[in-house]
């Protein structure tokens, strides 16, 4: 779920960018310095599985045989019509086992090993993080392993994210047009620093914190960040101790408290003193803060082991859908590939053309001009 409100709030700043997925994957990835020529994209796998469930909850029984897995599947055949390559990274054993004020079942989720066989089969990439899949999707966008992370999650940008999509459609008859969230223009047209989401994090409430700071909306969040606790904070945060935490954090306090009260520069608009009195005496808890500023990661030489990207395997996925699909037999399963399928199969021989001859710029600028084409129509 991420942090509450701050979608909203980033959106009334007005510093998201709307653009075609296909256009974006064009420009940043087969134009860009990528040598495969495909834009690669992180997907927090988790978040996912969640969503399918939550689509069939009702009416499963009449949905067919794995209707989540058949939904994934034609997700993937989707997304492989874009000179893109996927990253999907999965929560590890490490992370936090309260979400939201439940506990989480550190066991695979049941979809795990039939998306993990169908996105392997695709040609795609599979990670299990150390911990939330989320900072690690952040690590691996920052550390330049992946291009984009793809994802509803708002923590992602929290955990240090440097390119966050929102908002595709799965249906080929639907708009391409994505929402992309880039931090460099956060802060440039924002003045929203790594710091101040923190801040606003552990203000609004997270998945490690639902409640945050009571009655503390996304407006007076965002004046108090202008104040610089955000910053302050992120920076005591990263460089202390607990001991040296605890002998920072009452003055921080107090000057949090101080810009409720007064509001001196009159970023708040107003000022509050009835919420400046009902500040907790030991607002944050570090122990919360800390998951957001330094969470389990892998340690970066892992990322060497993920598989580069490789042409589909049409063979390892019919046997796939006849195992996991009521339709699985051999003339469902052509029909389907037809039509779901060959769109994918044309761009990435389209793209390996282009790479046939190293530096051949009439080459590549065909196979541009073609996924230009299928960009339009």
């Amino acid at each position: 779920m991420g942090i509450d409100g701050l979608w909203k709030l980033l959106d009334s700043d007005i510093c998201a960018e709307k653009r075609s997925l296909r256009t974006l994957a064009i420009a940043e990835g087969f134009e860009g310095p990528r040598p495969d020529r495909l834009y690669h994209i992180s997907v927090d796998v988790s978040i996912w599985m969640r969503q399918l469930q939550q689509v069939f909850i009702k009416g499963h029984a009449q949905a067919g045989e794995n209707p989540e897995l058949r939904t994934f599947f034609y997700r993937l055949a989707m997304l492989a019509e874009r000179p893109v390559h996927l990253v999907f990274v999965v929560d590890g054993p490490l992370r936090p086992p309260i979400k939201r004020k439940k506990h989480v079942k550190n066991i695979p989720h049941w979809l795990t090993e039939g998306m993990r066989q169908f996105a392997l089969a695709f040609g795609y990439s599979w990670l299990e993080a150390a911990g939330e899949a989320e900072a690690e999707l952040a690590q691996m966008n920052k550390l330049g392993i992946i291009d984009a992370v793809l994802t509803e999650d708002s923590d992602a940008l929290v955990f240090g994210a440097q390119v966050v999509i929102r908002n595709p459609s799965y249906k080929r008859t639907d708009s391409d047009v994505v929402t992309i969230y880039r931090a460099a223009n956060l802060v440039k047209d924002t003045g929203i620093s790594a710091g101040d989401l923190v801040l606003i994090a552990l203000l609004l409430g997270s998945d490690y914190d639902p409640v945050g700071l009571p009655r503390c909306g996304p407006g007076i969040a965002r004046g108090l960040i202008r104040y610089g606790l955000g910053r302050s904070l992120h920076a005591a945060l990263l460089s202390h101790d607990d001991a040296e935490l605890a002998a920072f954090l009452p003055q921080w306090r107090s000057n949090l408290c101080s810009r409720l009260r007064t509001d001196p520069s009159r970023f708040l608009g107003r000022q509050h003193a009835a919420l400046a009195a009902a500040v907790p005496p030991k607002f944050p808890d570090v122990n919360i803060a800390r998951l957001l500023v330094s969470p389990s990661l892998l340690s970066p030489d892992r990322y060497a082991n993920l598989d580069t990207p490789r042409a589909m395997d049409l063979a390892r996925l019919g046997q796939l859908c006849e195992l996991y699909f009521a339709w699985g037999s051999s003339v469902e399963i052509l029909k389907t590939f037809r039509t779901a399928l060959w769109p994918g199969e044309i761009v990435r021989t389209l793209i390996n053309e282009g790479l046939k001859e190293e530096g051949s710029t009439v080459q590549v600028r065909s196979s541009l001009l073609v996924l230009l084409w299928f960009a339009e129509y």
